[in-house]
Formats: C-alpha cells, structure tokens, sequence
C-alpha cells in the first residue's frame, strides 16, 4: 500500500503549536494555583514547579526558535 511521503519538518511544524499550548496552559495553572494557595516558597515544594519549570523552558525555547526562523505569529 502506498504511503505518503510527510517530511519531519513539516511534521514538528504542526505538531509544535500544540506542544506549545500545553506548555502555556501548564504554566498558567501553576501561577493561578500560586496566586489562590500560596507563596513562592511553598510553590517549590510543590510536585507542579518541575512540571512549571519545564513549561516556562519550552516557552522560552519555542520563542526563541520562532524569532531565529522568522515564522508568523
């Protein structure tokens, strides 16, 4: 059966928008649970700052990336 032929490119640049929201989202929950439970030092302790950390790193890296490719908004 014949398949197409989709390059990784193309691939990564649908795919990247979505990876991109949930980064988004989980750093917004994080905050507003901040905001509503707590200080910057109770947030530490909490199991989601990794997850907020990792967010905030693929905001960063994805708007990097974005700016060096010079894609749209």
């Amino acid at each position: 059966m014949f398949k197409p032929f989709i390059p990784a490119r193309s691939k990564l640049k649908n795919f990247a928008p979505k990876i991109l929201l949930c980064a988004q989202l989980g750093v917004l929950s994080v905050r507003n649970a901040n905001i509503v439970f707590g200080t910057a030092e109770e947030l530490e302790k909490n199991p989601l700052y990794e997850l907020f950390k990792i967010a905030r790193t693929i905001i960063t890296k994805a708007a990097l990336y974005k700016n060096k490719r010079g894609f749209n908004a």
